[in-house]
């Protein structure tokens, strides 16, 4: 986690008392991103803190996922997100936009690719190919947007099993939707 300590840093949140005690650690600023440090000492932001989750209780960054998924060319954007699955657990689901036409076998290049490069508990339950993703007129990604678009996927029922080869998502036991 990164702190920083500046002298125009504020004192506190206005009226906002319990994030301010979270965040104002005497004269550091908590700033809610995730950094990780090379064998050299350069820092390498690894992503925000609210955006990270556990699976299994092992702890899930979803730019590792994404990177992953990036590096496939039909892959044009990419947001990976916790959220419940049918049975309650925090589970990975994973929204990908591809170019024009992209989308021919896509979902099962990538619960391959996943499969392969992925620890199990950072593989996506779902992989869903949507048109775009939801993002501010700023251009960030609305995780939150995607964490809904992850409860409706839920409530349409469970994922199609990958090829059980490569333990696909969600397990190497996966076996046929009940």
């Amino acid at each position: 986690m990164l702190h920083v300590r500046t002298p125009s840093a504020s004192p506190y949140y206005w009226r906002r008392v319990e994030h301010s005690r979270r965040t104002f650690l005497g004269e550091w600023f908590r700033t809610g991103d995730v950094m990780t440090r090379d064998a050299d000492g350069f820092y390498h932001h690894a992503g925000r803190e609210d955006d990270c989750f556990t699976v299994a209780g092992q702890w899930v960054v979803p730019g590792d996922v994404e990177a992953l998924m990036l590096t496939d060319p039909r892959v044009t954007d990419v947001g990976v997100v916790g959220a419940e699955d049918a049975g309650g657990l925090v589970k990975p689901f994973c929204f990908v936009a591809a170019h024009d036409g992209g989308a021919d076998g896509l979902v099962d290049d990538l619960t391959r690719l996943a499969g392969v490069r992925l620890a199990p508990h950072q593989r996506p339950k779902r992989i869903v190919v949507v048109s775009e993703l939801p993002r501010t007129a700023t251009g960030k990604l609305q995780r939150f947007r995607l964490r809904e678009m992850a409860e409706a996927q839920v409530e349409e029922g469970p994922a199609v099993p990958g090829p059980p080869s490569v333990g696909g998502c969600g397990g190497p036991f996966r076996g046929p939707p009940p």
